[in-house]
Parts: C-alpha cells; sequence; structure tokens
C-alpha cells in the first residue's frame, strides 16, 4: 500500500494505465484548458545567483496589445509587460526555455478571469498575467540547470518551507500533517523530474540546438529509480489531487467550459464528465473499494488546525520562490502546479464548496494530468529499463515502503534541474 493512502501501487498503475491517463490527455488537448493564464514577470525577492533574473524580462515579454484576447463583453484584461535589461548569458541560457506566444484566433476568455483566485496562493490573475498556450510550451528538457540556479531553486523551496527551525531540515516530519505536506512538494519535485528526463537533449550542436532527443537514462536513474521513496510520493501526489477533483465533481460537471469555441466546449465538458462517473464505477482498481484514494477528514483535526496558517504561508512562499525561476517553460509549469496543489489543499481542507475560477480549474486538471503522465513515463521507463530497474518496478508494485529518509531527501541531488 501506498503510505497515507488507501490504495497499492499495482492498483493505482492499473487505474492510470486503464481509464485515467487517456482520458486526461484528451481532455487537457481541449480549448479550454489548454490555455493557462499566468504572470512570468514577478519580482524574485530571493538573492540567487546570476544569471537568475532568466527570461522573463527577455524571451516572454514580447506581446502586444492588440495581440491580446478579450472577453464578450470587449474587455481586455491584459496589458503589456514591461520588458527588463537581461544579461547576454541569461538570453543564451534562456534559448530552451522560451515561450511560444501565439494563441488561437477563435479563443475567447471567459469574464470570471478578472475574479479573486485561492486564499491559498495570490492568483495569477494580476496585472502583468499572460495567457500561454500549454500544448505550444510542453513541460520537458530546457538547459536549465544548476550553472542557472536550479538547484539553489529547489533548495529554497525545502528548506525555506521547513515547518520547524532550520535544523530540523534533515529530520523526518514530526507529524503526519507536515509529512503529507512534504510528500505532497516531493511528488510535484519527482514529477518534474520526470518530465525532464522522458524528453531529455543527448546531443547538442555547437550552435546549442539539441539534435537528439530522448530519455536520459543515466540521469533517470540518479535522480528517479534510485530513490524508492521519490517514486513513491509521486503516487501519492497523483492520489492526493485525483482526490480533490473527485471532490469537486459536482461543480466540475456543471461548468461553463466555453472558450470561443462551442464544440470544444461540449468535448471537454463530455470527457471531464466522464472521467468523473467512470472513475469511481465498480470495476475500477482503487477507487471502486474506496471514493477517497487519499482520507483528509483525519488531518488538521483539533489542535492541529492551528497549523493551517504555516501550510498556506509555506504553499504561498514557494509560489513566490517560482517568480525566481530563470527560465519560461519551468516558471509556467511550475507556477501552474503549485496553483493546482493550491486548489486541492483548499478543496480537500477548507472550502469543498468554494466555488472555483477559469484558471484554477485550468490548473487543477492540467496538474493531475502531469501526474498522471509522469507515472505513465516513469512506469514505461523502468519496465524497459536495465534488470535492476525492472526488479525495482515489479517490488513498488508488491509492497509499500518504510518512512526511512527524512522528507527532504531530494536535496541530496545538487544537479537537479527545475
Amino acid at each position: 500500500m501506498i503510505k497515507d493512502c488507501c490504495c497499492s501501487f499495482a492498483d493505482v498503475s492499473k487505474l492510470n494505465t486503464e481509464y485515467l491517463y487517456p482520458k486526461l490527455r484528451s481532455l487537457t488537448k481541449t480549448q479550454f484548458f489548454r490555455y493557462f493564464r499566468v504572470r512570468l514577470c514577478g519580482t524574485c525577492p530571493f538573492r540567487f545567483p546570476s544569471p537568475a533574473c532568466g527570461s522573463p524580462e527577455c524571451a516572454v515579454c514580447e506581446c502586444k496589445k492588440e495581440q491580446l484576447p478579450c472577453d464578450r463583453s470587449g474587455k481586455c484584461y491584459l496589458e503589456t509587460p514591461k520588458s527588463g535589461a537581461c544579461s547576454r548569458v541569461a538570453k543564451e541560457t534562456a534559448k530552451f526555455g522560451r515561450l511560444d506566444r501565439a494563441i488561437a484566433g477563435d479563443f475567447k476568455p471567459a469574464n470570471d478571469y478578472g475574479k479573486k483566485e485561492t486564499n491559498w496562493l495570490e492568483g495569477e490573475e494580476t496585472d502583468g498575467a499572460t495567457y500561454v498556450d500549454l500544448i505550444k510550451n510542453p513541460e520537458q528538457w530546457t538547459g536549465y540547470t544548476s550553472k542557472q540556479g536550479s538547484s539553489k531553486i529547489w533548495e529554497a523551496i525545502y528548506k525555506e518551507n521547513c515547518f520547524g527551525s532550520a535544523e530540523d531540515i534533515v529530520k523526518p516530519a514530526r507529524c503526519r500533517e507536515e509529512r503529507v505536506f512534504d510528500r505532497v512538494i516531493s511528488g510535484m519535485h519527482t514529477s518534474i523530474s520526470a518530465h525532464l528526463l522522458a524528453k531529455s537533449c543527448l546531443k547538442q550542436a555547437s550552435t546549442g540546438e539539441c539534435l537528439t532527443w530522448g530519455v536520459n537514462l543515466p540521469e533517470f536513474k540518479a535522480r528517479i529509480s534510485d530513490h524508492p521513496r521519490r517514486i513513491e510520493n509521486l503516487y501519492f501526489v497523483y492520489l492526493f489531487t485525483l482526490r480533490a477533483v473527485l471532490k469537486a465533481g459536482p461543480q466540475l460537471k456543471s461548468y461553463d467550459f466555453d472558450a470561443g469555441n462551442e464544440t470544444e466546449a461540449i468535448k471537454a465538458r463530455t470527457l471531464l464528465g466522464d472521467l468523473l462517473t467512470h472513475a469511481v464505477q465498480a470495476d475500477r482498481p482503487c477507487l471502486s473499494v474506496t471514493a477517497t484514494p487519499f482520507d483528509e477528514t483525519t488531518l488538521f483535526q483539533g489542535s492541529k488546525s492551528s497549523m493551517m496558517p504555516a501550510v498556506k504561508a509555506a504553499l504561498g512562499n514557494i509560489s513566490t520562490i517560482m517568480d525566481c525561476v530563470g527560465c519560461d517553460k519551468c516558471k509556467l509549469w511550475g507556477k501552474l502546479q503549485t496553483t493546482g496543489i493550491g486548489v486541492a489543499l483548499k478543496l480537500l481542507f477548507e472550502q469543498e464548496s468554494a466555488v472555483l475560477s477559469r484558471n484554477e480549474v485550468i490548473a487543477l486538471v492540467n496538474t493531475l494530468a502531469r501526474f498522471s503522465a509522469s507515472i505513465h513515463e516513469v512506469e514505461a521507463i523502468m519496465s524497459s529499463s536495465d534488470a535492476s530497474e525492472a526488479e525495482l518496478y515489479s517490488r513498488l508494485h508488491g509492497m509499500s515502503l518504510d518512512d526511512t529518509q527524512p522528507p527532504t531527501e531530494h536535496l541530496v541531488g545538487k544537479e537537479e534541474e527545475l
């Protein structure tokens, strides 16, 4: 069984492979779910080594006001972000992290883009935000490594968000609430690493152009398959987010998925309705046994409820740290998944009936899709690799793991990319 959850590795694998992964993959390609609004030109309040300024001031801030989409009333929410100076090194390192800024001509944002987002995070519905086509900007290798400050980003994410003193960072979480939060962040980290390594640049030309794309097996082994705890945390955050999506089911089934194309709206509504309805049918692994693959009702109860402000502050701090990422695509996907986790936390622990904004729905579903795709990629790579990795893949599906590693054992990887 996966620790802190109600499902086994084998059942989660079957549920994802046969039911959820194909539906989520189709769903996130619809016009409603492919456009995410994000603020990429935020100010970094921390000190990171140059060229941590990265490309928000260089590669991203190129849109023209007349190209920005408007709602049905004609109101345009976006303004052209202000350009800023950027070093030559930052421009060069941002090459593979630049965003494709093109937006489909029939895309129309809804009126609720102007509403306040989750109180768990400062929403991306603020000045300087822009629309990004997620399909044109996939989560993959960008060349943003520790030389550009990526390891410092992860170090800050972990070390600046422990609930105790700085010395407690190498100790196991002192209570289940802390452990759950740490596992959520570690699972997200594993997911991001999986996407970067599944589509990585294996050979570059002298000009910097990538000549060969593929799976970086040595790095995959060093960062993922040699760390069973990280893999288990990936399965955990998948079930954690899935529980939030199922809990929001009634609202999601009745949501208006209009994005300027009625055919696409019907498609999105149908796919999500099928996912929510058929996922819990009697023959489904894991969810046929329990509708709560993660049971949130046992957390933050009694005196532990006083921990909630600290959890909110930690997640908000992570979101702020994302403004320091020196890579457009890395920042985009980091912010999207942090927002998705914030929405999941709100649904599970505070406001089950809260009305979600358009951007929150997009972030929540895409975050679950990212975790789903990561599990799919990790299992595919491990089952086709050498015998030792295949053995680990088999072992993960037959047993749970001891809680032997500290919650932030991800910090051992000093060459981590974001």
